[in-house]
C-alpha cells in the first residue's frame, strides 16, 4: 500500500507469438507464464523475488502457476493454498462495498459524506461517497509527504499503521479546503474513510461486511480482511530481508485484504464473464466515474484503453508483498500476479507482459490483424504523411517511394507499411499499426504507434 504508480503496459521487442510453444492452449499459456520467470526476461533469477503466483483467466478457462517459496526460512513452496497480502488491491473491494449500497438504493451517487461524518463547514455538501472511491475527493491523501508529515513525526517507518478511526474523523473535521477536488489524486485516506462510513452504516466490521457482501457471494472462501496471520500466509521480504506483515486499523479499507490465487481468480472471472449473484454490484463498481485525457477510474480501478477496449488495472504493495491485477471484458482476459516480495516494478512490468503475450499470441488475434486488406494510395496522397515525428528522444522518420510509405524508428531499419484505411497503416512483420492524426484543417500533426498493447504518441516536427 506504500506507493502507487499508474500501471503501464510494457513494450516488448519481440512479437508475443515468438514466446509461445506449440500445442494446446493450456501449453501455450503455461509457456508464457514460465517464460516470464525463467526466460531471458524472466525474473526468477532476481534474488529479491522469493515466491510468486500467477493466475490467468482467458476465454473461460483459468490457469494458475506457482513459483518459489512462501516461507524461505522453512523451505515451504508457494501453492494454491498460499495467502498473500494484496495491499491496495483492497481498494477495489471497498469500491464494491460502496457499489452494493448504491445497488440497494440506500444511497445515490450524489450522497455526500456529511450524512455520515462531521466535516468542516468550508467543505460541507461537497464531497460525495463516490468521490472517495474514484480518487477525486480532494481530501488529504495520506499518500504524499505533505499529508503524511504529522504521522511521520510519530512513526517515520510505518506512519499509516497509527491511523485510527478517530484520526480519520479528525481529518474530515479539520480539512478546510479541497484544492484538488474533481481531479485524480491517488488517495489512501479516502478509502479508509469510505470503509469507516460503510461499516458504521451497517453496524459491523470491515472484515464481516466484506465477507458477507462480496467474498461469500463470489466464492472467495479463504480471503479475509483482518490483521490476523496464519501458517498459510506467505512471509514477506524486501531486498531479500524478512519484513513484518502490515497492520492497519483506520486504513483497513485501503490495504488490509489477504487472499490466495484460486480466490483471486474467482474474483477476476466474475469481473470478466459475470455469472455471480452480485453482477449488478460489479457493474455499478466498474462504471466510468472519472475521465480525463490522462486517467479514467471506476470505483477503485484504473482504466486504460488497449486493443480498442477498456482494461481495468490495479496494483498493491505492502512492506513485504507486491501484487497486480488486470482484466478486459472485451478480450475475455484477466490476470493476477502476487509476490511475497516488495517489488512494484516487477508486478507493473509483468502484468503488462502477460496481457500482451496472451492476447497477441492468440491465433484469432493474429488472423484478425493480418486479414485487414490493403488500401491503394498514390504518392501524392502518401506525401501528406511524410516527415519527422518525435516522442521524447525517439524519432520516427516517415518517407514515401514508388507509391509506398516507409517508417524508420531511431536505431532500427526502414520498413514498408501497408495502408489499411484512411490515415492508418500496418507493419505486419511486427504487428504494429500507425495512426496519423490530422488537425482541424486536415494537416497531419501527430502519429500514434499502436504495438504490444501500447498507444505511443509522436508529435510531428
Amino acid at each position: 500500500m506504500r506507493t502507487y504508480l499508474p500501471l503501464l503496459i510494457a513494450c516488448l521487442s519481440l512479437p508475443a507469438s515468438a514466446h509461445c510453444s506449440p500445442g494446446s492452449e493450456k501449453e501455450r499459456i503455461a509457456a508464457i507464464a514460465d517464460t516470464t520467470f525463467y526466460g531471458r526476461r524472466g525474473f526468477v533469477n532476481n534474488k529479491e523475488i522469493i515466491g510468486a503466483s500467477i493466475g490467468i483467466y482467458w476465454k473461460g478457462e483459468t490457469y494458475i502457476f506457482n513459483y518459489g517459496l512462501a516461507v524461505r526460512e522453512r523451505n515451504i513452496p508457494v501453492s494454491n493454498e498460499t495467502l498473500f497480502e494484496i495491499g491496495s488491491n483492497t481498494k477495489v473491494f471497498t469500491g464494491l462495498l460502496l457499489a452494493s449500497e448504491l445497488a440497494k438504493g440506500k444511497i445515490t451517487e450524489q450522497t455526500v459524506i456529511d450524512k455520515f461524518v462531521q466535516v468542516n463547514k468550508n467543505i460541507q455538501n461537497k464531497v460525495k461517497l463516490v468521490d472517495l472511491a474514484d480518487y477525486t475527493s480532494g481530501l488529504p491523501t495520506l499518500h504524499d509527504s505533505t499529508s503524511l508529515a504529522e504521522l511521520e513525526k510519530k512513526d517515520s517507518n510505518h506512519p499509516l499503521e497509527i491511523v485510527t478511526n478517530d484520526y480519520l474523523l479528525k481529518v474530515a473535521a479539520n480539512t478546510t479546503s479541497l484544492p484538488g477536488y474533481g481531479e485524480y489524486d491517488y488517495n489512501n485516506y479516502s478509502f479508509g474513510l469510505l470503509a469507516y462510513i460503510l461499516c458504521k452504516a451497517n453496524n459491523t466490521t470491515y472484515d464481516e461486511l466484506l465477507r458477507n457482501t462480496i467474498l461469500k457471494p463470489l466464492g472467495m472462501n479463504h480471503s479475509y480482511a483482518t490483521m490476523d496471520s496464519n501458517d498459510k500466509l506467505a512471509r514477506g521480504y524486501d531486498e531479500g530481508r524478512r519484513q513484518p506483515f502490515i497492520t492497519l486499523s483506520g486504513l483497513a479499507g485501503a490495504g488490509i485484504v489477504k487472499a490466495d490465487m484460486p480466490d483471486m481468480m474467482q474474483f477476476i472471472r466474475y469481473q470478466v464473464s459475470g455469472g455471480s449473484s452480485i453482477d449488478n454490484v460489479i457493474a455499478i463498481a466498474n462504471k466510468h466515474y472519472y475521465e480525463s485525457d490522462e486517467m479514467t477510474t471506476a470505483l477503485g480501478w484504473h482504466i486504460t484503453k488497449r486493443y480498442g477496449g477498456d482494461y481495468y488495472l490495479m496494483r498493491g504493495d505492502t512492506y513485504g508483498a507486491s501484487s497486480a491485477m488486470a482484466f478486459s471484458k472485451d478480450k475475455q482476459i484477466g490476470i493476477v500476479i502476487m509476490l511475497n516480495s516488495s517489488n512494484p516494478s516487477v508486478t507493473q512490468k509483468v502484468i503488462g507482459q502477460l496481457l500482451v503475450r496472451v492476447v497477441e499470441g492468440d491465433p484469432e488475434f493474429a488472423r484478425a490483424f493480418y486479414s485487414v486488406p490493403a488500401v491503394k494510395m498514390t504518392s501524392a496522397v502518401l506525401q501528406k504523411y511524410t516527415g519527422t515525428y518525435q516522442m521524447g528522444e525517439l524519432k520516427m522518420e516517415v518517407t514515401d517511394s514508388d507509391d509506398k510509405l516507409y517508417i524508420q524508428l531511431t536505431g532500427q531499419s526502414k520498413d514498408a507499411v501497408k495502408a489499411v484505411g484512411n490515415n492508418t497503416f500496418q507493419a505486419t512483420d511486427v504487428m504494429a499499426s500507425f495512426e496519423f492524426i490530422p488537425d482541424s484543417t486536415g494537416k497531419i500533426e501527430k502519429m500514434v504507434l499502436h504495438q504490444n498493447g501500447q498507444d505511443l504518441p509522436f508529435d510531428r516536427l
